[in-house]
């Protein structure tokens, strides 16, 4: 639908707003740790869209892989599960 859609986009745009931080950080600050925000900010965004891809994959089941868009949904399974 496309409120999930609408959703989903604005995860992905937050994610990469979050890496730009994330690197931002690791290159001013070469020898510190990265804080421990970063590491759950990402175990989130990880669940995030495992989430939508599980659903996903419920919803459209043997099309998500077979159907119209089978070339992007499995480049963003190979996504989400690298």
């Amino acid at each position: 639908s496309r409120p999930f859609e609408v959703l989903v986009g604005a995860a992905i745009l937050l994610n990469a707003a979050f890496i730009f931080a994330e690197a931002d950080f690791a290159a001013r600050n070469p020898v510190k740790a990265m804080p421990t925000a970063f590491e759950i900010l990402e175990t989130v965004f990880f669940i995030i869209f495992c989430l939508e891809l599980a659903l996903r994959i419920w919803v459209f089941r043997c099309s998500f892989f077979f159907g119209h868009d089978w070339r992007w949904n499995c480049f963003d399974a190979a996504l989400v599960l690298v």
